[in-house]
Protein backbone atom coordinates (compact mmCIF):
# COMPACT_ATOMS: atom_id res chain seq x y z
CA UNK A 1 0.00 0.00 0.00
CA UNK A 2 1.34 3.32 -0.94
CA UNK A 3 1.80 6.75 0.85
CA UNK A 4 -1.82 8.08 -0.53
CA UNK A 5 -3.69 4.84 0.60
CA UNK A 6 -2.39 4.48 3.78
CA UNK A 7 -3.60 8.17 3.99
CA UNK A 8 -7.08 8.10 2.30
CA UNK A 9 -7.80 5.00 4.19
CA UNK A 10 -8.10 7.18 7.38
CA UNK A 11 -8.90 10.52 5.69
CA UNK A 12 -12.13 11.59 7.73
CA UNK A 13 -12.80 14.59 5.49
CA UNK A 14 -10.67 16.77 6.30
CA UNK A 15 -7.85 17.56 4.32
CA UNK A 16 -4.67 16.68 6.78
CA UNK A 17 -4.04 13.61 4.48
CA UNK A 18 -3.92 16.55 1.17
CA UNK A 19 -1.02 18.25 3.76
CA UNK A 20 0.91 15.25 4.08
CA UNK A 21 1.04 14.64 -0.03
CA UNK A 22 2.18 18.27 -0.21
CA UNK A 23 4.72 18.33 2.24
CA UNK A 24 6.10 14.84 0.44
CA UNK A 25 5.86 16.54 -3.07
CA UNK A 26 8.05 20.14 -1.65
CA UNK A 27 10.86 17.41 -0.94
CA UNK A 28 11.57 16.32 -4.04
CA UNK A 29 13.96 17.76 -6.02
CA UNK A 30 13.04 19.78 -8.98
CA UNK A 31 13.25 16.84 -12.13
CA UNK A 32 11.28 14.61 -9.33
CA UNK A 33 8.39 17.16 -9.12
CA UNK A 34 8.01 17.34 -13.37
CA UNK A 35 8.28 14.18 -13.99
CA UNK A 36 5.86 13.13 -11.18
CA UNK A 37 3.44 16.42 -12.21
CA UNK A 38 3.79 14.49 -16.30
CA UNK A 39 3.00 10.99 -14.86
CA UNK A 40 0.25 12.12 -12.67
CA UNK A 41 -1.62 14.34 -15.44
CA UNK A 42 -0.38 12.70 -18.70
CA UNK A 43 0.92 9.55 -18.39
CA UNK A 44 -1.32 7.64 -15.65
CA UNK A 45 -1.74 4.04 -16.75
CA UNK A 46 0.85 4.08 -19.32
CA UNK A 47 3.94 1.74 -19.89
CA UNK A 48 6.89 2.80 -18.23
CA UNK A 49 9.01 2.23 -21.26
CA UNK A 50 7.06 4.39 -23.56
CA UNK A 51 6.62 7.00 -20.63
CA UNK A 52 10.15 7.36 -20.33
CA UNK A 53 11.25 7.17 -23.68
CA UNK A 54 8.64 10.32 -24.10
CA UNK A 55 10.09 12.44 -20.87
CA UNK A 56 13.56 11.76 -21.75
CA UNK A 57 12.63 14.31 -24.50
CA UNK A 58 11.15 16.30 -21.84
CA UNK A 59 14.59 16.97 -20.21
CA UNK A 60 17.94 18.23 -21.87
CA UNK A 61 20.96 19.45 -20.06
CA UNK A 62 22.62 22.81 -20.78
CA UNK A 63 24.10 21.23 -24.02
CA UNK A 64 21.17 19.70 -25.08
CA UNK A 65 22.10 16.54 -24.55
CA UNK A 66 19.22 14.07 -23.37
CA UNK A 67 18.82 14.17 -19.60
CA UNK A 68 17.82 10.01 -18.84
CA UNK A 69 14.34 10.31 -16.59
CA UNK A 70 14.45 6.40 -15.02
CA UNK A 71 16.52 7.48 -11.93
CA UNK A 72 14.12 10.21 -11.15
CA UNK A 73 10.91 7.39 -11.95
CA UNK A 74 12.79 4.96 -9.97
CA UNK A 75 13.06 6.63 -7.33
CA UNK A 76 9.13 8.42 -6.97
CA UNK A 77 8.21 4.78 -6.88
CA UNK A 78 10.50 4.64 -3.85
CA UNK A 79 9.22 7.72 -2.31
CA UNK A 80 5.59 5.93 -3.11
CA UNK A 81 4.90 9.08 -5.14
CA UNK A 82 3.14 6.23 -8.24
CA UNK A 83 3.70 2.47 -8.43
CA UNK A 84 4.24 0.49 -11.06
CA UNK A 85 2.04 -2.77 -11.89
CA UNK A 86 2.72 -6.27 -12.55
CA UNK A 87 1.80 -5.23 -16.48
CA UNK A 88 4.87 -2.40 -16.45
CA UNK A 89 2.31 0.53 -16.36
CA UNK A 90 2.65 3.75 -13.84
CA UNK A 91 -0.19 4.87 -11.49
CA UNK A 92 -1.24 7.41 -9.34
CA UNK A 93 -3.31 7.35 -6.77
CA UNK A 94 -6.73 9.57 -7.33
CA UNK A 95 -5.32 11.53 -3.88
CA UNK A 96 -1.85 12.07 -5.56
CA UNK A 97 -3.70 13.04 -8.74
CA UNK A 98 -6.10 15.90 -6.90
CA UNK A 99 -2.98 17.13 -5.68
CA UNK A 100 -1.35 17.50 -9.12
CA UNK A 101 -4.34 18.92 -10.25
CA UNK A 102 -4.46 21.76 -7.61
CA UNK A 103 -0.77 22.17 -8.37
CA UNK A 104 -1.32 23.24 -11.65
CA UNK A 105 -4.28 25.49 -11.06
CA UNK A 106 -2.74 27.32 -8.18
CA UNK A 107 1.43 27.93 -10.16
CA UNK A 108 -1.40 29.58 -13.00
CA UNK A 109 1.05 27.39 -15.91
CA UNK A 110 -1.85 28.23 -18.50
CA UNK A 111 -1.71 24.54 -19.65
CA UNK A 112 1.87 23.66 -19.68
CA UNK A 113 1.17 20.93 -16.84
CA UNK A 114 -1.24 19.52 -19.75
CA UNK A 115 1.19 19.82 -22.48
CA UNK A 116 4.50 19.22 -23.39
CA UNK A 117 7.31 21.90 -22.42
CA UNK A 118 8.49 24.50 -24.83
CA UNK A 119 12.07 23.17 -24.42
CA UNK A 120 10.77 19.82 -25.10
CA UNK A 121 13.36 18.10 -27.75
CA UNK A 122 12.10 16.84 -30.80
CA UNK A 123 14.86 16.77 -33.01
CA UNK A 124 15.22 12.86 -32.56
CA UNK A 125 11.66 12.53 -32.17
CA UNK A 126 10.23 9.51 -34.66
CA UNK A 127 6.86 8.44 -32.70
CA UNK A 128 5.03 10.24 -30.42
CA UNK A 129 2.26 8.55 -28.69
CA UNK A 130 0.44 10.43 -26.06
CA UNK A 131 -3.39 8.27 -27.02
CA UNK A 132 -5.23 8.57 -23.49
CA UNK A 133 -3.80 11.34 -21.91
CA UNK A 134 -4.94 14.33 -20.62
CA UNK A 135 -3.27 16.84 -22.69
CA UNK A 136 -4.77 19.97 -23.36
CA UNK A 137 -2.11 20.95 -26.22
CA UNK A 138 0.55 19.09 -27.72
CA UNK A 139 3.30 21.93 -27.65
CA UNK A 140 3.12 25.47 -27.12
CA UNK A 141 5.72 28.39 -28.76
CA UNK A 142 7.56 28.22 -31.48
CA UNK A 143 8.73 24.83 -32.25
CA UNK A 144 11.90 23.13 -33.08
CA UNK A 145 12.72 20.87 -35.50
CA UNK A 146 10.11 18.04 -36.49
CA UNK A 147 11.90 16.99 -39.37
CA UNK A 148 12.16 13.54 -37.97
CA UNK A 149 9.03 12.83 -36.30
CA UNK A 150 6.66 9.77 -38.80
CA UNK A 151 4.33 8.65 -36.35
CA UNK A 152 1.81 11.17 -33.95
CA UNK A 153 -0.74 9.35 -31.76
CA UNK A 154 -3.13 11.85 -30.00
CA UNK A 155 -6.01 8.90 -30.02
CA UNK A 156 -8.63 9.36 -26.71
CA UNK A 157 -7.36 12.83 -25.70
CA UNK A 158 -10.02 14.23 -24.43
CA UNK A 159 -9.28 17.39 -23.52
CA UNK A 160 -7.12 17.93 -26.65
CA UNK A 161 -8.76 21.28 -27.68
CA UNK A 162 -6.01 22.86 -30.14
CA UNK A 163 -4.80 20.99 -33.27
CA UNK A 164 -0.65 20.53 -33.24
CA UNK A 165 1.46 22.99 -35.22
CA UNK A 166 2.67 20.15 -37.91
CA UNK A 167 3.80 23.32 -40.56
CA UNK A 168 7.30 21.26 -39.96
CA UNK A 169 6.81 18.03 -39.48
CA UNK A 170 7.09 17.14 -43.36
CA UNK A 171 8.26 13.97 -42.74
CA UNK A 172 5.13 12.59 -40.98
CA UNK A 173 3.33 9.16 -42.44
CA UNK A 174 0.84 8.55 -39.62
CA UNK A 175 -1.38 10.71 -37.84
CA UNK A 176 -3.96 9.67 -35.63
CA UNK A 177 -6.47 11.97 -33.59
CA UNK A 178 -9.48 9.86 -33.14
CA UNK A 179 -12.11 10.40 -30.28
CA UNK A 180 -10.65 13.92 -29.59
CA UNK A 181 -14.27 15.39 -28.72
CA UNK A 182 -12.50 18.92 -28.00
CA UNK A 183 -11.11 19.36 -31.55
CA UNK A 184 -13.11 21.86 -33.82
CA UNK A 185 -10.82 22.78 -36.56
CA UNK A 186 -7.73 22.06 -38.58
CA UNK A 187 -5.61 25.33 -39.75
CA UNK A 188 -4.83 24.79 -42.95
CA UNK A 189 -1.16 25.46 -42.42
CA UNK A 190 -1.12 22.35 -39.95
CA UNK A 191 -1.67 19.85 -43.20
CA UNK A 192 -0.25 21.84 -45.73
CA UNK A 193 3.47 20.56 -45.79
CA UNK A 194 2.39 17.03 -44.75
CA UNK A 195 3.30 15.44 -48.40
CA UNK A 196 4.58 12.43 -46.67
CA UNK A 197 1.82 11.87 -44.61
CA UNK A 198 -0.22 8.00 -45.79
CA UNK A 199 -2.50 7.80 -42.84
CA UNK A 200 -4.69 10.27 -41.19
CA UNK A 201 -7.24 8.59 -38.54
CA UNK A 202 -9.52 11.68 -37.45
CA UNK A 203 -12.62 9.22 -36.43
CA UNK A 204 -14.78 10.03 -33.77
CA UNK A 205 -14.01 13.96 -33.55
CA UNK A 206 -17.52 15.02 -32.93
CA UNK A 207 -17.14 18.33 -32.83
CA UNK A 208 -14.91 18.84 -35.91
CA UNK A 209 -16.80 21.14 -37.91
CA UNK A 210 -14.44 21.18 -41.29
CA UNK A 211 -11.20 20.07 -42.80
CA UNK A 212 -9.02 22.84 -45.10
CA UNK A 213 -9.99 22.64 -48.54
CA UNK A 214 -7.67 23.48 -51.61
CA UNK A 215 -5.00 21.19 -50.49
CA UNK A 216 -3.44 17.71 -51.90
CA UNK A 217 -1.60 15.72 -49.74
CA UNK A 218 0.09 13.68 -52.40
CA UNK A 219 0.66 10.67 -50.61
CA UNK A 220 -2.38 10.33 -48.31
CA UNK A 221 -3.61 6.90 -48.78
CA UNK A 222 -6.34 6.42 -46.13
CA UNK A 223 -8.58 9.39 -44.22
CA UNK A 224 -10.53 7.72 -41.38
CA UNK A 225 -13.78 10.73 -40.77
CA UNK A 226 -16.17 7.70 -39.13
CA UNK A 227 -18.59 9.29 -36.58
CA UNK A 228 -17.66 13.11 -37.41
CA UNK A 229 -21.47 13.89 -36.43
CA UNK A 230 -20.07 17.56 -37.10
CA UNK A 231 -18.71 17.22 -40.73
CA UNK A 232 -20.90 18.68 -43.48
CA UNK A 233 -18.48 19.18 -46.36
CA UNK A 234 -16.57 16.59 -48.37
CA UNK A 235 -13.16 16.61 -47.48
CA UNK A 236 -11.03 17.44 -50.20
CA UNK A 237 -7.43 17.18 -48.97
CA UNK A 238 -5.67 14.92 -51.19
CA UNK A 239 -6.21 13.54 -54.90
CA UNK A 240 -4.28 9.99 -54.27
CA UNK A 241 -6.60 8.62 -51.48
CA UNK A 242 -8.05 5.33 -51.77
CA UNK A 243 -9.41 4.69 -48.80
CA UNK A 244 -12.13 7.07 -47.68
CA UNK A 245 -14.78 6.46 -44.42
CA UNK A 246 -16.99 8.85 -43.45
CA UNK A 247 -19.63 6.92 -41.94
CA UNK A 248 -22.01 8.83 -39.45
CA UNK A 249 -21.02 12.44 -40.33
CA UNK A 250 -23.44 15.34 -41.60
CA UNK A 251 -22.27 15.20 -44.90
CA UNK A 252 -25.51 15.92 -47.23
CA UNK A 253 -24.03 15.95 -50.67
CA UNK A 254 -20.98 14.23 -52.47
CA UNK A 255 -19.76 16.90 -55.07
CA UNK A 256 -19.18 16.35 -58.92
CA UNK A 257 -15.32 16.87 -58.06
CA UNK A 258 -15.13 12.90 -56.66
CA UNK A 259 -14.11 12.14 -59.43
CA UNK A 260 -10.76 13.99 -58.94
CA UNK A 261 -10.56 10.77 -56.49
CA UNK A 262 -8.96 8.64 -59.53
CA UNK A 263 -7.04 6.30 -57.05
CA UNK A 264 -10.14 6.02 -55.06
CA UNK A 265 -11.25 1.90 -53.96
CA UNK A 266 -13.31 2.20 -50.67
CA UNK A 267 -16.00 4.68 -49.81
CA UNK A 268 -18.02 4.21 -47.00
CA UNK A 269 -21.17 6.78 -46.22
CA UNK A 270 -23.43 4.43 -43.82
CA UNK A 271 -25.55 6.21 -41.69
CA UNK A 272 -25.12 9.97 -43.44
CA UNK A 273 -28.65 10.37 -42.73
CA UNK A 274 -28.44 13.99 -44.74
CA UNK A 275 -26.99 12.48 -47.84
CA UNK A 276 -28.93 12.70 -50.95
CA UNK A 277 -27.99 11.02 -54.04
CA UNK A 278 -24.71 10.56 -55.89
CA UNK A 279 -23.28 12.56 -58.58
CA UNK A 280 -23.30 10.68 -61.98
CA UNK A 281 -19.62 10.84 -62.20
CA UNK A 282 -18.65 8.42 -59.51
CA UNK A 283 -18.83 5.82 -62.31
CA UNK A 284 -15.98 7.41 -64.06
CA UNK A 285 -13.80 6.09 -60.91
CA UNK A 286 -12.18 2.94 -62.47
CA UNK A 287 -10.97 1.54 -59.51
CA UNK A 288 -13.65 1.74 -56.61
CA UNK A 289 -14.58 -1.66 -55.58
CA UNK A 290 -16.36 -1.38 -52.18
CA UNK A 291 -19.18 1.49 -51.90
CA UNK A 292 -21.80 1.82 -48.90
CA UNK A 293 -24.42 3.92 -48.48
CA UNK A 294 -26.50 1.71 -45.69
CA UNK A 295 -28.63 3.12 -43.52
CA UNK A 296 -28.74 6.57 -45.46
CA UNK A 297 -32.72 7.27 -45.81
CA UNK A 298 -32.28 9.92 -48.49
CA UNK A 299 -30.49 8.44 -51.32
CA UNK A 300 -33.62 7.26 -53.61
CA UNK A 301 -31.66 6.46 -56.73
CA UNK A 302 -29.48 3.47 -57.39
CA UNK A 303 -26.11 4.69 -57.89
CA UNK A 304 -24.00 5.28 -61.31
CA UNK A 305 -20.85 3.21 -60.91
CA UNK A 306 -18.12 1.38 -62.80
CA UNK A 307 -17.35 -2.11 -64.00
CA UNK A 308 -15.56 -2.65 -61.15
CA UNK A 309 -17.71 -2.77 -58.13
CA UNK A 310 -17.05 -5.68 -56.38
CA UNK A 311 -18.73 -4.83 -52.77
CA UNK A 312 -22.00 -2.59 -52.38
CA UNK A 313 -23.94 -2.38 -49.56
CA UNK A 314 -27.43 -0.38 -49.85
CA UNK A 315 -29.40 -1.24 -47.16
CA UNK A 316 -32.27 0.74 -45.38
CA UNK A 317 -31.84 3.05 -48.24
CA UNK A 318 -34.96 5.15 -50.41
CA UNK A 319 -33.64 3.11 -53.35
CA UNK A 320 -37.07 1.83 -55.48
CA UNK A 321 -35.15 0.52 -58.58
CA UNK A 322 -32.49 -1.90 -59.67
CA UNK A 323 -31.49 -0.12 -63.03
CA UNK A 324 -30.97 -2.45 -66.03
CA UNK A 325 -27.53 -1.50 -65.96
CA UNK A 326 -26.48 -4.03 -63.09
CA UNK A 327 -25.86 -6.52 -65.29
CA UNK A 328 -22.85 -4.59 -66.54
CA UNK A 329 -21.26 -5.10 -63.09
CA UNK A 330 -19.45 -8.13 -63.83
CA UNK A 331 -17.14 -7.84 -60.28
CA UNK A 332 -20.08 -7.69 -58.12
CA UNK A 333 -19.93 -10.29 -55.56
CA UNK A 334 -21.57 -8.81 -52.65
CA UNK A 335 -25.39 -6.96 -52.74
CA UNK A 336 -26.86 -6.03 -49.62
CA UNK A 337 -30.53 -3.93 -50.06
CA UNK A 338 -32.20 -5.53 -47.18
CA UNK A 339 -34.51 -3.01 -45.27
CA UNK A 340 -35.16 -1.08 -48.96
CA UNK A 341 -39.10 -1.43 -48.20
CA UNK A 342 -39.58 0.68 -51.32
CA UNK A 343 -37.23 -1.51 -53.44
CA UNK A 344 -39.10 -3.17 -56.49
CA UNK A 345 -38.76 -6.65 -58.38
CA UNK A 346 -34.81 -6.37 -59.57
CA UNK A 347 -34.69 -6.39 -63.10
CA UNK A 348 -33.44 -9.81 -65.44
CA UNK A 349 -29.94 -8.69 -65.96
CA UNK A 350 -29.03 -9.63 -62.82
CA UNK A 351 -28.43 -13.45 -64.42
CA UNK A 352 -25.12 -11.36 -66.42
CA UNK A 353 -23.54 -11.23 -63.06
CA UNK A 354 -21.87 -14.54 -62.76
CA UNK A 355 -19.16 -13.55 -59.44
CA UNK A 356 -22.15 -12.87 -57.27
CA UNK A 357 -22.00 -15.16 -53.98
CA UNK A 358 -24.09 -12.99 -51.55
CA UNK A 359 -27.59 -11.27 -52.14
CA UNK A 360 -29.55 -10.33 -49.08
CA UNK A 361 -33.03 -8.88 -50.01
CA UNK A 362 -34.50 -9.48 -46.74
CA UNK A 363 -37.27 -6.92 -45.42
CA UNK A 364 -37.93 -5.74 -49.02
CA UNK A 365 -41.72 -6.19 -48.74
CA UNK A 366 -42.35 -4.85 -52.37
CA UNK A 367 -40.12 -7.36 -53.72
CA UNK A 368 -42.47 -10.00 -55.19
CA UNK A 369 -40.85 -12.01 -58.21
CA UNK A 370 -37.41 -14.28 -57.19
CA UNK A 371 -34.31 -12.04 -58.53
CA UNK A 372 -33.07 -14.52 -61.93
CA UNK A 373 -30.15 -15.49 -60.80
CA UNK A 374 -27.32 -16.98 -62.79
CA UNK A 375 -27.06 -19.91 -60.89
CA UNK A 376 -26.53 -22.32 -58.00
CA UNK A 377 -23.30 -23.34 -58.94
CA UNK A 378 -22.70 -19.16 -58.20
CA UNK A 379 -24.69 -18.54 -55.32
CA UNK A 380 -23.34 -19.19 -51.99
CA UNK A 381 -25.77 -16.78 -49.51
CA UNK A 382 -29.48 -15.77 -50.75
CA UNK A 383 -31.60 -14.20 -48.12
CA UNK A 384 -35.02 -13.33 -48.87
CA UNK A 385 -36.71 -13.36 -45.64
CA UNK A 386 -39.50 -11.04 -45.55
CA UNK A 387 -39.86 -10.03 -49.11
CA UNK A 388 -43.62 -10.94 -50.91
CA UNK A 389 -42.03 -13.82 -52.88
CA UNK A 390 -44.31 -17.03 -53.10
CA UNK A 391 -43.13 -18.61 -56.17
CA UNK A 392 -40.47 -21.12 -55.84
CA UNK A 393 -36.81 -20.38 -56.25
CA UNK A 394 -35.39 -21.29 -59.39
CA UNK A 395 -31.65 -20.36 -61.17
CA UNK A 396 -31.39 -18.99 -64.90
CA UNK A 397 -31.22 -22.77 -66.15
CA UNK A 398 -33.83 -24.42 -64.18
CA UNK A 399 -30.62 -25.69 -61.38
CA UNK A 400 -31.42 -26.49 -58.27
CA UNK A 401 -32.06 -23.35 -56.25
CA UNK A 402 -28.99 -21.57 -54.60
CA UNK A 403 -28.15 -22.88 -51.22
CA UNK A 404 -28.00 -20.35 -48.13
CA UNK A 405 -24.48 -22.49 -46.87
CA UNK A 406 -23.59 -21.59 -43.36
CA UNK A 407 -20.14 -21.49 -43.12
CA UNK A 408 -19.84 -19.15 -46.72
CA UNK A 409 -22.62 -16.59 -44.82
CA UNK A 410 -20.23 -16.48 -42.04
CA UNK A 411 -16.73 -15.36 -43.55
CA UNK A 412 -19.21 -12.90 -45.65
CA UNK A 413 -20.23 -11.61 -42.34
CA UNK A 414 -17.08 -12.37 -40.35
CA UNK A 415 -15.00 -9.84 -43.09
CA UNK A 416 -17.24 -7.17 -41.53
CA UNK A 417 -16.83 -7.72 -38.04
CA UNK A 418 -13.15 -8.10 -38.44
CA UNK A 419 -13.29 -4.77 -39.96
CA UNK A 420 -15.29 -3.55 -37.15
CA UNK A 421 -12.90 -5.07 -34.80
CA UNK A 422 -9.90 -3.40 -36.46
CA UNK A 423 -11.33 -0.08 -36.60
CA UNK A 424 -11.93 -0.81 -32.47
CA UNK A 425 -7.73 -1.41 -32.45
CA UNK A 426 -6.94 1.29 -34.71
CA UNK A 427 -8.51 4.07 -32.51
CA UNK A 428 -7.34 3.28 -28.54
Amino acid sequence: MNLASNLSSSNNGDNSAFKALKVSYEALDEIEKKIFLYVALCFNGVYMDRVRKVLDLCFVSSRRRVLPTRPSIVALMEKCMISLSKAKRLWVHDLLQDMAEEIICKAKMRGHGNSLPPQFCTSFLVELNLSHSSIQTVWSGSQQDLGNLRSLNLISCKHLNEFPDLSKATNLESLKLSNCDNLVEIPDSSLRQLNKLVHCKLSNCKNLKSLPNNINLKSLRSLHLNGCSSLEEFPFISETVEKLLLNETSIQQVPPSIERLTRLRDIHLSGCKRLMNLPECIKNLKFLNDLSLSNCPNVTSFPELGKNIRWLNLNKTGIQEVPLTIGDKSELRYLNMSGCDKLMNLPPTVKKLGQLKYLNLRGCVNVTESPNLAGGKTMKALDLHGTSITEKLVGSNSEEPPQCEVPVIRRFFMRNVREHIKKRKSNR
